[in-house]
């Protein structure tokens, strides 16, 4: 958050930096639940929360601060409780609040890269890398220069990932690539995923990497 004043002695807030401002499809975090649908194509890095919040006393300010969690406004007062420590009270009710203890911070680091962290192939994509891969003629230095030249480039993602339903010698991109072009398997729960995970292994060796992200919260027997 950048606190900073904004007209005689009130006070503005804007979220200046998010550690990941895209979400998991590569996409800019917009403010999607506004209530006010010609505002949510702002995003969120760079959103300002507070706008002219007047003072009312020595170190204090009251006003309204906008949440993009849920899209709505509350009134809020902010404290300075130190040099380096602000707390922030939002209200639904006069009865019904909530504290936030903000502390001061250096300058957030540099991203490694402005671009998403990943973009997914579309299938003709996919199909160019595949026939790239499964030609032996072609040099390996090739394929693997169209998948990691986007990181040299602003504003482009850094791994391309291939959805894939299928592992074989059908699917070329199912096998090991030495490149930054990445399968995606979607599978019906954690099991149908290790199973998957098995079979990549049983067809492209013990030198692939795999990583299941599952959402179920049933514990895992080896666990």
């Amino acid at each position: 958050m950048q606190i900073y004043r904004c007209g005689g002695r009130s006070i503005c807030v804007k979220i200046a930096w998010l550690q990941n401002p895209r979400d998991s499809q590569g996409r800019v975090l917009q403010d999607v639940r506004n209530v006010n649908p010609s505002l949510r194509g702002r995003t969120i890095e760079g959103l300002p929360i507070v706008k002219g919040m007047g003072q009312v006393g020595a170190n204090q300010w009251k006003g309204s601060i906008y949440n993009p969690e849920d899209g709505k406004t509350y009134s809020a007062t902010i404290t300075l409780a130190s040099s380096s420590k602000i707390v922030l009270k939002g209200c639904v009710a006069a009865f019904l609040c909530r504290e936030q203890v903000w502390l001061r911070t250096s300058a957030p680091p540099p991203r490694e890269a402005d671009g998403p962290p990943c973009h997914f192939c579309s299938a003709l994509c996919c199909k160019y890398f595949a026939l790239e891969i499964d030609r032996p003629t072609t040099p390996r230095e090739h394929v693997r220069c169209a998948g990691t030249s986007s990181t040299k480039r602003r504003g482009l993602a850094r791994i391309l990932m291939a959805r894939l339903s299928r592992v074989g010698r059908d699917e070329p991109l199912s096998g090991e690539k030495l490149t930054t072009v990445l399968g995606w398997y979607e599978c019906d729960g954690w099991e149908a995923g290790c199973e998957r995970c098995l079979e990549l292994i049983n067809f492209g060796g013990r030198g692939h990497s795999l990583v299941i992200h599952a959402q179920e919260r049933q514990r895992h027997p080896w666990r």
